[in-house]
C-alpha cells in the first residue's frame, strides 16, 4: 500500500507555489509495482506525472493541458516512503495562461511537481463509526463528506498515550504542527494561538498537550516544509483584492486540505494555507460588526483592530477541519439575541456556539453594547468541545463494544438539555439561521433588523469618509458592494422563516425527527419587515459622494440585482409549496393565498390601480415576480441573477437542500392570481396617460401568456 499524501506543484521560474485547483483532500491510493523483493519496491514514477496516472491528480488537469514530456525525475527516501519530484513540460496552448510569471521567457513551462509516498503497514487505528448528530466527517474512498455507508468511520488522528493513565489528565504523543518561516512577525502569535484554541477543549477529556505548534527547523536539512510527511502551516503573499469599476472580488485569506487513510479513518497529515489580511472577512467585518466599536472609529481603525483576531478566528476553523470536523450548524439559533449583547456571556460563551460555523461575526451587538471587540469574532466554542469529547473520548480497547457504545451515547445525551451542543448538516431541512447567522431562532426579525442598523450606520461612516478623501474610489466601492451585499443577506435570513421548518431532534435530519412547519405571527412579522425593506427608498442604500466620483450607475445597479434576487427568492417554489402544505391542514387560513396577495399588492399596487406613479426601482421589482411566477406556473427555472461582485449572499436553493418544481397545488393558485393580475394589467393600460407608464405595463403584460 501507497498513499498519495501531497499534490503540490511548485513552478521552477518564480517565487510562489501553485496549488492544483482539483487538489482535493487525498485518500489512500493502491496500484501496481513493476516489482517487489523483500523491502524493496519499483515503482514506473514517470506514469505519476502524465495526465492519464491512476490515482494521482495532475497539475495538466489544473490547466486543462497537456503534457508533453517529464525530466529531472528525482526520488529521496525517508524511514516510511519516498519523496519523488518530477519536471513537466507543457505545451503552447497552456503556456499562454502564464505569460505574468515571473521568469517565463515564453518559449517554454515547466513546472516542478511534488509527490510524497508512504508506505502503510497494518497498524490501524481503532475507527469510530460515524454519527449524524456530531460534525465528523466521514472517511471514504470517495471523499464524500458523509458515509457512503452506515458503518464508515469518521476522521480522526491517532492520539497515542506516551504515558500510563495519571490521575488528572493523560500525556499523549501531540499533533506536532510546523509554522512556515517565511510568515510575517505580526501573524505568526496570532496563527499560533488559533491552533492552540482547541488545546482546552482536549483537556476537558484529560488529554493534555496533545497539539504542539513549533518553528520550521530551517536549520535542519533533513526537513521539507512541503512534504505529505508534515502538518504545516503554509504562509502565502497575499495579492490583495481584484478590483475594476463595474466588480470586485475579495479573497478569502485562509483554507485548508488533509490527508487520511480511508479504512480506519486516521488522519496522517494536513496543510493550511495562509494568506492575510483576508479581504473578504475583514470586509465583512467593517460593515456588519464594525459600527460596535463605536461612533468614532474609522474603517481603517476597524480592519486594523480585528484582522488579527479573526485571523486567529479563521485558522482556529481550519484547524477545526484539520482535526476532522465538517462545516455545518453547530447550536444553530440556540443562544438568546440579548446573549449577543451581554459581554458576560460573550466571555464565558462566545457569540456563536462553535467556530466551525459560518458565524461571520457579532452583528447584533450595538454601539451602546460596549462589547469588546475580541468577542464579536467566532472562537472555539462550546459545540466544538462537545465535538471533540465524542471524538475522541479513548473508549476502544479499554471496555466491551456495548459499554463503548453506552459511553458515546451518554455524551450525546447532553444534547437533549443544552440545544447549543446539537449538529444538523446543511443537508438537513432549512428554516430560520439557514446562513449560520448569530440571532436567536425564535425571533430573526429582531436580530436582521440590529443587523441592518450596523449596516446603516456603516453606510452613514463611509459616507464621511469618501468626502474627506479617507478612502480610495476603489476602497470606496469595495465597502459599498459589501454593505448592500449584507443588506440583501440580512433581509434572507428574516425571510427564512417564511416556509421554513424547525428541526426537533439531536441534530441532522434523520429518522424519526419531527420538522414541524413555522407559522403564526413569527411567519406575519417576517414577511412584513422583508417587503418594507425591500421597498425601502433607494436613497436608504446609496452614497452620494460616491456617485459623484465614481457614477451613480454601479449603486444603482447593484441595488437593482440583489432587490431583484430577494423578491426571486420570495417567490421561490420551494417556499411556496411549503405553504401551500400548511394549507391542507389549515385550509380556513388561506396561508398560500394571503401571502401572495401581500406580494402582489406591495409589488404591483400603484401600477394595477391604473393611476398611480411607479418608481423606477420598482418595475425590475415587478419583472422579476412576474417572470418568477410564469416559470413556476409552468414548471421552469428562473435563476437569480448571478453578479461577480456578489461574494457573501447566497440565497437557499431549498429549504430540503434541492432545486424544487411548484406542486400542483401552488400551480394551481399561482395560475389564478396570475390571471387575476394580469386583468388589472389590462385595465390599467387603458386609464393611464403616462406614455412611460403605459410601456412598462405592456412590458408586464408580455408575461400573462
Amino acid at each position: 500500500m501507497l498513499r498519495n499524501t501531497l499534490d503540490h506543484s511548485i513552478r521552477v521560474a518564480g517565487r510562489h507555489s501553485l496549488i492544483a485547483k482539483d487538489a482535493l483532500p487525498v485518500v489512500l491510493h493502491t496500484f501496481e509495482v513493476l516489482e517487489k523483493r523483500s523491502e524493496c519496491i519499483a515503482i514506473d514514477a514517470t506514469t505519476m506525472f502524465m495526465r492519464e496516472a491512476a490515482g494521482f491528480s495532475s497539475f495538466a488537469l489544473s490547466v486543462g493541458g497537456v503534457v508533453d514530456r517529464i525530466h529531472s525525475i528525482g526520488v529521496s527516501e525517508f524511514d516510511s516512503g519516498i519523496e519523488v519530484w518530477g519536471v513537466q513540460v507543457y505545451d503552447e496552448s497552456v503556456r499562454s495562461q502564464f505569460e505574468d510569471w515571473p521568469g517565463y521567457s515564453g518559449d517554454r513551462l515547466d513546472v516542478k511537481v511534488h509527490w510524497t509516498l508512504i508506505f502503510l503497514d497494518g497498524d490501524l487505528l481503532a475507527p469510530r463509526i460515524s454519527d449524524a448528530r456530531v460534525g465528523f466527517g466521514a472517511a471514504n474512498e470517495s471523499r464524500n463528506r458523509w458515509p457512503a455507508n452506515p458503518n464508515e468511520p469518521i476522521r480522526r488522528w491517532r492520539l497515542d498515550k506516551s504515558e500510563p493513565l495519571q490521575q488528572t489528565s493523560e500525556a499523549v504523543v501531540p499533533i506536532r504542527v510546523y509554522l512556515d518561516s517565511s510568515i510575517p512577525a505580526r501573524w505568526r502569535p496570532w496563527i499560533k494561538e488559533g491552533i492552540e484554541s482547541w488545546g482546552w477543549a482536549f483537556e476537558e477529556i484529560g488529554l493534555r498537550d496533545a497539539i504542539l505548534v513549533l518553528d520550521e527547523p530551517t536549520g535542519d536539512p533533513e526537513f521539507f516544509l512541503k512534504s505529505g510527511r508534515h502538518t504545516v502551516v503554509e504562509w502565502r503573499p497575499p495579492s490583495g483584492s481584484q478590483f475594476r469599476f463595474d466588480r470586485v472580488s475579495m479573497k478569502p485569506g485562509v483554507g485548508v486540505r488533509s490527508t487520511h487513510d480511508f479504512r480506519s479513518g486516521e488522519i496522517r497529515s494536513a496543510r493550511i494555507i495562509v494568506s492575510w489580511p483576508g479581504d473578504l472577512f475583514l470586509t465583512y467585518f467593517a460593515i456588519a460588526c464594525g459600527p460596535a466599536l463605536g461612533g468614532n472609529v474609522s474603517t481603517r481603525e476597524i480592519i486594523d483592530r480585528i484582522s488579527p483576531y479573526y485571523l486567529k478566528s479563521g485558522v482556529a476553523h481550519e484547524f477545526g477541519h484539520v482535526l476532522g470536523l465538517m462545516d455545518g450548524n453547530y447550536g444553530e439559533g440556540a443562544y438568546l439575541t440579548s446573549n449577543l449583547r451581554d459581554e458576560d456571556w460573550l466571555r464565558e460563551n462566545g457569540f456563536s456556539p462553535s467556530v466551525m460555523n459560518y458565524s461571520r461575526c457579532n452583528y447584533a451587538a450595538q454601539p451602546e453594547d460596549q462589547v469588546g471587540y475580541m468577542y464579536l469574532v467566532p472562537r472555539v466554542g462550546p459545540a466544538d468541545v462537545h465535538n471533540i469529547a465524542w471524538g475522541y473520548s479513548e473508549v476502544s480497547g479499554l471496555a466491551s463494544p456495548d459499554e463503548e457504545a453506552a459511553r458515546l451515547e451518554s455524551i450525546l445525551a447532553e444534547q437533549l438539555t443544552k440545544p447549543w451542543l446539537r449538529f444538523s448538516s446543511w443537508e438537513a431541512p432549512k428554516g430560520p439561521q439557514t446562513f449560520n447567522n448569530a440571532i436567536d431562532v425564535r425571533d430573526v426579525v429582531k436580530g436582521s433588523d440590529l443587523g441592518l442598523r450596523n449596516v446603516r450606520r456603516s453606510l452613514s461612516r463611509l459616507g464621511k469618509e469618501i468626502e474627506s478623501g479617507q478612502l480610495s474610489d476603489a476602497e470606496a466601492l469595495r465597502f459599498y458592494y459589501a454593505a448592500v451585499d449584507i443588506w440583501a443577506t440580512m433581509i434572507e435570513h428574516a425571510s427564512s422563516v417564511v416556509g421554513g421548518v424547525e428541526v426537533h431532534s439531536l441534530g441532522a435530519y434523520q429518522p424519526g425527527a419531527v420538522v414541524l412547519p413555522i407559522e403564526g405571527d413569527r411567519v406575519d412579522r417576517a414577511i412584513d419587515f422583508v417587503l418594507k425593506e425591500i421597498m425601502r427608498p433607494d436613497d436608504q442604500l446609496t452614497l452620494r459622494s460616491l456617485d459623484e466620483r465614481v457614477g451613480a450607475k454601479h449603486g444603482a445597479d447593484f441595488q437593482r440585482i440583489m432587490r431583484s434576487n430577494l423578491i426571486v427568492s420570495l417567490l421561490a417554489p420551494y417556499r411556496l409549496n411549503r405553504l401551500a402544505e400548511l394549507d391542507k391542514d389549515r385550509p380556513e387560513r388561506e396561508i398560500l393565498g394571503k401571502y401572495l396577495d401581500q406580494v402582489i399588492v406591495t409589488l404591483f399596487g400603484n401600477s394595477i390601480n391604473g393611476n398611480g406613479r411607479v418608481e423606477p426601482t420598482v418595475f425590475p421589482l415587478q419583472q422579476a415576480a412576474m417572470e418568477s411566477m410564469s416559470a413556476a406556473v409552468g414548471g421552469e427555472d428562473f435563476n437569480y441573477i448571478r453578479d461577480e461582485r456578489i461574494s457573501y449572499w447566497s440565497p437557499a436553493v431549498s429549504i430540503f437542500g434541492q432545486p424544487e418544481e411548484a406542486s400542483a397545488a401552488t400551480k394551481a393558485l399561482l395560475k389564478g392570481k396570475m390571471y387575476d393580475l394580469c386583468r388589472r394589467i389590462e385595465t390599467s393600460i387603458a386609464k393611464v396617460k403616462s406614455d412611460h407608464m403605459r410601456g412598462q405595463l405592456l412590458l408586464l403584460q408580455e408575461y400573462c401568456g
